[in-house]
Order: structure tokens, then sequence, then C-alpha cells
């Protein structure tokens, strides 16, 4: 998606505006570096990144679903 539209870069910002947590500030930086930045966590195999894709903002955009979300987070945990 944000490939098709880098201007959901912009709404992801407003998403964390607020926003306190582990990744927060990863998130800000990767949003300021831009589409191609993004892309690279959102697509990495890497169980490294899963953390970092769990907390992203487009899951509190709607964008990523709970399902997708919890499966990240038992990759990157564990749980």
């Amino acid at each position: 998606m944000v490939a098709e539209d880098p201007s959901l870069l912009d709404a992801a910002v407003t998403a964390l505006d607020g926003m306190s947590g582990s990744y927060t500030d990863v998130w800000r930086h990767l949003l300021a570096a831009g589409p191609d930045a993004v892309i690279g966590v959102l697509t990495s195999p890497s169980d490294a990144v899963s953390a970092l894709k769990s907390d992203a903002p487009f899951g509190r955009m709607g964008l990523i679903g709970e399902d997708e979300r919890r499966e990240l987070l038992r990759r990157a945990y564990g749980a």
C-alpha cells in the first residue's frame, strides 16, 4: 500500500502523534526516511524486525489487521 500511495506516510506520522512505545521513535525516523525505508522494514522476512512491524503505525490506521499483528508478535516474542 505504501508503494502505491506514499501519502500514507503522512497519515502514519499523524497516527504516531501523542503515542509512545518501544518503537515509536524508530518509526518516526523510518517515516522521515521515506517510502523505501518503510517498505524495506515491512517486507523484510527477518524475525529481527517482527516486533518493529507489530508496532507499525499502520496497524493503528487499520491497514494491518489484528490477526497479522498478533502473528508478528508471536514470531517476535514466541508468545
